[in-house]
């Protein structure tokens, strides 16, 4: 038995703060791989990093050239936003959508897409016959992902093909975000139940989808299958218009339903057929004051190819059961900074920030108020988000520590959050806000880094230790 948090934050540079993980709430969950991973040695140029004033890492990181196992990165909005893309396809045919600006979340588990994506190639998703998913009443099986704020994604749950370099998960449960024949029917209990914070499009979720390739399979596991009661993420629900598909706040309507785990929404790295054990991100350092666009590798498989060795990366073994109230969060480490610990530590590249403590906290720490929020006015008057980062400066260290002793040292540097939203750079690794009780130690910590995540319950090969675990 093992759980997760899954939680990471995203904002948009003149729009309000989200999140890009699944659900504010702990779902415990068993994360059942398959397979053991094997090789077909491949080489990759090797393009050196260059130097990381922030919280990124040093000179000396490598960046894997094309290959079968790498794919391409992005951060070229957001800010901040780490981007691929994805092909998906009807269970064993040709017929296939391929769907760039997909966001690479390690916070978050499967893939779900936009069923109208921006810029896609190809047949129409909602054209491309995928096979419903149904529940065990043979109704279709949908969906809600919360956002911190309360707004939300929601739609069906189908099988496709999953295809990233040359890498494919068959048959795999993704789900099709604001498809247009249930966009009706969502249940009251699904975010705040407002439907103008159904995050159904690209301008409003900014991305054309969520690539979930986090440190464990399904994104809910056994605390979601039968024969628990359904928890309330799945839901059994026809096409009928508003009012068909209620909850588990509606004792006369409850949609909701437990899933077999083979059902949920999966991380597609896990079902490859080689190089499926985990992945690296692979970002050059960038300058204090930020990049344009900063363009990376996303290698699959650990281990398992002469391109994606662990070489001297630390690896930090993370919590894999939350042994009750009050113990630390699946997927987390503990971060030590200012002689206290933040056992609920972790790393994640869907927060587009470095994410910790708040200012309170931080007050006897650095002395006086050394990283206010942002104001909510200014340079961005119309923009209440920019109060969701720090407008101060900070040149400090913290310990990260996993739960196998193994422990680094990262340099922590931050900015003025709106003096960098004043350039026209998008990739920052110096911007910050507050997380109360814990480090997210967002996007800002990939750049000048190789960042490994290494899955629970998928076989790694010989040398290799099992996941889960980070390692940098």
């Amino acid at each position: 038995m093992s759980g997760r948090q899954e939680k990471s934050e995203k904002t948009a540079r003149f729009g309000r703060v989200l999140t890009l993980a699944l659900l504010g709430t702990l779902w415990m969950a068993a994360a059942c791989g398959s397979g053991s991973s094997s090789s077909a040695a491949t080489a990759a140029s090797a393009i050196p990093g260059g130097t990381s004033a922030g919280t990124g890492g040093s000179a000396g990181n490598t960046i894997a050239g094309p290959a079968p196992n790498v794919a391409a990165l992005t951060v070229n909005t957001g800010p901040n936003f780490l981007f691929t893309s994805v092909t998906v396809c009807a269970p064993g045919t040709s017929s296939c959508a391929t769907i760039p600006n997909v966001l690479v979340d390690t916070g978050s588990y499967g893939l779900r897409i936009l069923a109208s994506p921006q810029g896609a190639t190809g047949t129409a998703i909602t054209s491309l016959g995928l096979t419903q998913v149904r529940a065990s009443n043979n109704l279709p099986l949908l969906e809600c992902v919360t956002f911190l704020d309360h707004s939300y994604i929601w739609g069906p749950i189908e099988r496709a093909d999953v295809m990233i370099a040359d890498e494919t998960a068959g048959n795999l449960p993704i789900q099709i975000i604001g498809d247009p024949q249930f966009l009706d029917d969502v249940p009251s209990d699904c975010g705040d139940g407002n439907p103008a914070h159904n995050e159904n499009s690209f301008q409003t979720l900014g991305t054309n989808g969520i690539l979930g390739i986090g440190l464990f399979i399904e994104d809910c596991g056994t605390v979601c299958a039968p024969p628990n009661p359904p928890p309330g993420p799945y839901y059994a629900c026809s096409a009928g218009g508003a009012g068909t598909c209620e909850g588990l706040l509606n004792g006369n309507q409850n949609n909701a339903t437990s899933v077999p785990v083979g059902n949920q929404v999966s991380n597609p790295v896990a079902f490859f057929v080689h190089d499926n054990n985990g992945t690296i991100i692979q970002l050059p350092a960038i300058p204090s004051g930020g990049e344009t666009s900063v363009a990376g590798s996303l290698v699959f498989g650990i281990g398992t190819q002469s391109n994606n060795g662990l070489g001297n990366a630390t690896v930090l073994s993370v919590v894999t059961t939350k042994a009750g109230a009050g113990s630390s969060n699946p997927g987390s480490f503990t971060t030590q900074f200012g002689g206290q610990a933040y056992p609920d530590s972790f790393i994640d590249s869907g927060s587009n920030a470095f994410y910790f403590l708040d200012s309170a906290t931080l007050a006897p720490i650095l002395g006086g108020n050394a990283l206010p929020p942002c104001p909510q006015s200014g340079a961005f008057s119309n923009d209440s988000s920019i109060s969701s980062f720090y407008c101060g400066t900070l040149s400090s260290s913290a310990t990260n520590v996993g739960s196998n002793g193994a422990s680094t040292v990262v340099h922590i540097g931050v900015a003025n959050a709106e003096t960098l939203f004043m350039s026209n750079n998008e990739a920052f690794d110096t911007v910050a806000g507050p997380n109360s009780g814990s480090f997210d130690w967002g996007m800002p910590f990939f750049f000048g880094r190789n960042v490994y995540t290494a899955i629970e319950g998928v076989t790694p090969p010989s040398g290799v230790p099992a996941g889960p675990f980070v390692a940098y």
